[in-house]
């Protein structure tokens, strides 16, 4: 006879346990919300500001991208190479050319370790990011459009309009020198130097 109590409590206590992490969860995810504007106002790490610019390396044609990672690649060996000075030129080691496998591998890795790096950045940016402006180098575009995830979503043509929003952005970046790139929120635009330091508006879209 006391059997439907027992059951009656026990749906109770089921439901306050669920309330309760429910609860919990809601003020994690709360705190973690009221956190993130503040990485708006941090500087940007030195690899970030190279996945960027690198991003832009692989938007031309394989001829000129084949160039570019030569150059990286000769850039990276100078720099890590002590030469002593009774070296003779003749002891240096010269930079091979990149073969069809070798570049197709060096440009993925490439493209994963930018993606990489900007996406454990801007996972901790607030969730109403709308994208990031960064100049664009092929011929005929002034400008491309990056998401949170490292892709190119749009290159933007010499004289095409940029949407409201993101075209509030490239006003400001218009107004700093020594640009690296602009982030575009719902409610602020941040821009970014080449040195990774950010300044940050609070800007409401009009």
């Amino acid at each position: 006879m006391f059997e439907p109590l027992k059951v009656e409590i026990k749906k109770e206590k089921t439901k306050v346990n669920s309330l309760r992490e429910s609860n919990k969860s809601s003020y994690v995810e709360s705190k973690k919300i009221k956190s993130r504007p503040n990485a708006l106002h941090r500087p940007r790490s030195r690899a970030f500001i190279r996945a960027i610019k690198d991003l832009d390396v692989l938007t031309d044609n394989d001829v000129e991208v084949r160039k570019k990672l030569e150059q990286m690649t000769q850039s990276k060996q100078a720099a890590s190479t002590i030469v002593s000075t009774d070296c003779k030129n003749s002891d240096l080691e010269t930079v091979p050319e990149i073969g069809t496998d070798g570049f197709e591998s060096q440009k993925q890795a490439l493209l994963e370790s930018i993606r990489s790096t900007i996406i454990n950045t801007m996972q901790f940016m607030p969730d109403e990011f709308v994208g990031i402006l960064a100049g664009c180098g092929l011929p005929g575009c002034y400008i491309h459009l990056i998401d949170d995830k490292g892709n190119i979503l749009k290159h933007y043509k010499c004289g095409e309009a940029l949407p409201e929003r993101l075209n509030q952005g490239y006003l400001e970046m218009q107004k700093h020198d020594q640009v690296s790139h602009v982030e575009v929120y719902e409610h602020h635009i941040c821009v970014i130097d080449n040195w990774g330091q950010s300044k940050t508006i609070n800007k409401l879209v009009l």
